[in-house]
């Protein structure tokens, strides 16, 4: 499901669920809430609760579009999965030095657990199915590394009339590397592309990124081989 991004697959997945644990999941991960970066103009996104979902948007929240998200909210997403499941405060800065020396303004150390170790390795498992084997993966690969991503295609509304806008979408690639024992998450994402509409669009830049990523801190090459989950049954 996640490597062909099967949003009737993870519909039919999150029926399993109720829909208050549904919605309590996706606030764990802080979405429909600002981050603690504290950037200002910075925009919550949008989440419904049970009580403001209808049937529809209960689900399809679950897989992304019926919900809205900023760049900042989907990287503590993947920081979150890469920490083993711990939700860490989200900053821009390391801290402020004062003239005296005396640092100021350090983020907390405090993290949550939103889900376990062992959910957070399987779903980085699956992620690397997408970027060994899935429909992107050619435009995605970084020689030597093993990489757990994501691709993303969001439909744009058009304000005036409350309708999907045609050919206008968002679409984005994350990812974490290395995918055993994450360091870093890249997302990048471009807003209505031309001529390319699908993810695809977005894998270049995002390849890009994440290669400097590697230089600049010497991120150490995979060793050894991904564990991929069966993608067919």
């Amino acid at each position: 499901m996640i490597m062909d991004s099967s949003n009737i697959g993870i519909a039919e997945l999150t029926k399993l669920d109720t829909e208050a644990n549904r919605y309590a999941n996706l606030a764990k991960f802080g979405f429909g809430q600002k981050t603690a970066s504290g950037f200002y103009g910075e925009d919550p996104g949008l989440l419904k609760t049970p009580a403001q979902a209808d049937s529809v948007t209960s689900i399809t929240q679950q897989f992304g579009q019926g919900m809205t998200a900023t760049s900042a909210q989907v990287a503590q997403l993947y920081q979150t999965l890469g920490n083993d499941g711990v939700r860490m405060p989200l900053t821009l800065v390391e801290g402020c030095t004062r003239s005296d020396g005396t640092v100021v303004d350090t983020p907390s150390t405090q993290g949550t657990q939103v889900v376990s170790a062992s959910t957070a390795r399987t779903v980085r498992d699956m992620m690397q199915t997408v970027y060994q084997e899935g429909p992107s993966s050619s435009f995605l690969k970084i020689p030597g590394y093993n990489i757990a991503a994501k691709t993303g295609t969001a439909q744009v509304a058009d304000p005036a009339t409350g309708k999907y806008a045609k050919g206008q979408y968002i679409v984005s690639v994350a990812g974490l590397v290395p995918a055993d024992k994450p360091l870093y998450a890249v997302v990048f994402t471009l807003a209505k592309p031309q001529g390319i509409t699908s993810s695809v669009a977005a894998a270049p830049g995002w390849k890009t990124i994440m290669g400097q990523v590697i230089k600049a801190y010497r991120v150490p090459a995979s060793t050894g081989v991904p564990s991929l989950p069966p993608v067919t049954w």
